[in-house]
């Protein structure tokens, strides 16, 4: 009898607990960039998995109090393209110390082949994606965004420049950052030029003070 009691609450724990297992295993899967990096991570570990790979970190930047970025030469994954190392980096861009955008820029050696890269680097992600939600042209650059559940694709490329960017960007976190940014600007007390004209400056000055 003691057993299917024990056999019982295990049944209940399991029930109980399995659900947000089930939902945090959903969410860790859902919360990786196809560049080889998983979204939230630290700095520290990221450049563990940079040198693991074998790959050299170009820049190593602080861009301000919450961003960071990292340049690496070459990139983790296979693509659909052959690019040397030395023509392709991946980007990684850090808020408040948990990677928040990994992006992928790659400049063909041969300038009359990007034609034929960005095509492929366009039907490799339309095979992963879809549809592309927007399409957007501005002088020769050329714009394609997919909205993924917590992730925004954005594939840009641009003749003139010889130059192919595939941008990652892990969408709850990058509402954190622009919630951060605007409180922080809340907090900055706007300058009126009227107190500064008639308070700080000399028009409020009585008339004996005046040169």
């Amino acid at each position: 009898m003691k057993n299917y009691k024990v056999l019982f609450l295990l049944l209940i724990s399991f029930l109980v607990s399995s659900p947000k297992a089930y939902s945090d295993q959903i969410e860790a899967e859902d919360n990786g960039s196809p560049l080889g990096f998983d979204f939230g991570i630290s700095k520290k570990e990221a450049i563990r998995k940079i040198e693991s790979e074998g790959k050299t970190i170009l820049e190593n930047n602080v861009d301000s109090k919450e961003i960071r970025t990292i340049i690496v030469e070459g990139v983790l994954i296979d693509l659909p393209i052959d690019v040397d190392d030395s023509n392709i980096q991946t980007r990684l861009e850090f808020f408040d110390d948990k990677l928040m955008s990994t992006s992928l820029i790659i400049r063909p050696d041969d300038h009359s082949s990007i034609g034929d890269a960005a095509g492929l680097l366009y039907a490799y992600l339309a095979e992963n994606y879809g549809d592309p939600y927007h399409k957007e042209k501005i002088l020769n650059f050329i714009t394609w965004t997919w909205l993924q559940p917590e992730v925004k694709v954005v594939y840009t490329t641009s003749r003139n420049s010889n130059e192919l960017k595939i941008a990652y960007t892990y969408e709850p976190m990058n509402r954190k950052r622009l919630e951060k940014e605007l409180e922080e600007k809340r907090k900055v007390k706007p300058e009126d030029p009227a107190t500064e004209m008639f308070l700080e400056g000399d028009y409020s000055k009585p008339a004996h003070l005046k040169e």
